[in-house]
């Protein structure tokens, strides 16, 4: 018996609309919405489908409308809407279907597939990057692999959207070789959204066979994207700990529960991911050029010194235990800080400190613990920063407690 999914009502509009502001607070992207068409004096879905699909409605009406069909996707009737979405995908105003395209990712069929492969397959279409959006929904149907495939592999075709094709690449048995392919591209962006595809797979148990790879690229890629980002190096930390981490993983002595990936941060005294993009490589979207003249690296660790204190620190630390060596990494070490587990490593840079722990508040006490006393280990003239995967910098100040650190935290919670 096949489960249908429930339909709104043909007036459950508004009523719809309004429960979803709430359900958003004040930063709720249904609020003008809901207040246009309130005002508009639009209240049932067959009002929102007829002048969505009325080339005569008025552009600004329309343009509000299609973007109510986009926000309460959930709630269509996808039978009566999925015409009108075609016709949008199809139109000749390029904002009706930017927007036409994207909303065919909550839909399926051969026309609306063959549609979306077409547009993401053409190097003259403007829209590429919104079918390549849509079709990232279909996950393991494999003519669509094989249309993003075509895409990437296709050196005639332009970076900016073979790489966007690879970020946005499902999941798929072959996902990891491919990776490994473009991590040995001899352009920046083909290996900088190679690995972060390796670190955001859903199967983090299955990209050990990149390993080799992923340890040349974090060891010696301190390369720039020619487009949006930061270093390779830096970007590729996360699948590379998520396969030293699995080993943790699947030992009886911890219990994993709730995913076999690790929380993995960046200790750096460095502008390092997101905070890197707004210090130094600022006007980049608009093509000016980019600012690259970084603050000097006042820290140096050395390995024989830094294993020494963790050592006196806690006793029963265990050091160099991963195997191959890795080149990326100076040292590495494991801590039972509290019950659990700490992973860490020292960049070969010898200022990047690597920490993966199981990601769980539990765990983030053990973390809290190690950051607050490395912290108090480096001269307090050398700023130190924490960094999750890909985000922001978050200052750690000289003498910050892991009390303050978990409230921090929390807080942000």
């Amino acid at each position: 018996m096949v489960r249908l999914r429930p339909v709104s009502k043909d007036d459950a509009l508004l009523e719809d609309f309004s429960r979803s502001t709430s359900q958003f607070g004040k930063k709720s992207p249904f609020k003008d919405q809901y207040e246009y068409l309130r005002q508009q004096g639009i209240h049932t879905y067959s009002q929102l489908y007829a002048l969505a699909a009325d080339d005569q409605t008025e552009p600004e009406l329309r343009s509000q409308v299609v973007d109510a069909l986009r926000l309460l996707h959930q709630h269509l009737d996808r039978r009566k809407a999925r015409p009108v979405v075609l016709k949008l995908a199809r139109s000749d105003n390029d904002g009706l279907r930017e927007a036409g395209l994207r909303m065919l990712a909550y839909y399926r069929g051969q026309d609306v597939d063959d549609l979306l492969l077409r547009v993401m397959g053409d190097q003259a279409d403007p829209h590429r990057w919104a079918a390549i959006e849509a079709l990232s929904y279909r996950h393991m149907e494999q003519h669509v692999i094989e249309g993003f495939i075509r895409v990437i592999r296709d050196e005639t075709d332009e970076v900016r959207t073979r790489a966007f094709a690879l970020e946005y690449i499902p999941d798929f048995e072959g996902i990891v070789d491919l990776c490994i392919d473009c991590l040995r591209h001899s352009n920046p962006d083909m290996r900088f959204w190679a690995a972060y595809r390796l670190g955001a797979t859903d199967h983090m148990e299955d990209i050990a066979p990149a390993r080799d790879v992923l340890d040349q690229v974090v060891a010696h890629d301190h390369n720039l994207t020619n487009d949006w980002g930061w270093h390779i190096d830096r970007e590729a930390l996360m699948a590379l700990e998520t396969i030293y981490f699995q080993p943790h993983v699947q030992s009886p002595e911890f219990n994993f529960e709730g995913g076999r990936g690790p929380h993995m941060r960046l200790i750096s005294p460095a502008a390092e991911y997101n905070a890197f993009v707004k210090q130094h490589r600022r006007g980049l979207e608009e093509g000016t050029p980019i600012k690259s003249d970084s603050t000097p690296i006042l820290l140096r660790l050395e390995p024989d010194w830094l294993q020494e204190r963790i050592q006196e620190q806690w006793p029963d630390a265990k050091f160099n235990l991963r195997e191959p060596r890795p080149t990326a990494y100076l040292l590495d070490w494991v801590i039972e800080i509290d019950g659990e587990l700490v992973s860490g490593a020292l960049h070969r840079d010898q200022y990047a400190v690597v920490i993966s722990t199981r990601y769980n508040m539990n765990a983030r006490e053990g973390f809290d613990i190690f950051a607050s006393w490395y912290r108090g280990l480096i001269d307090p003239a050398v700023p130190l920063y924490l960094y999750e995967w890909a985000d922001e910098a978050e200052a750690l100040p000289v003498g910050v407690s892991a009390d303050q650190l978990r409230k921090r935290v929390l807080h942000e919670i």
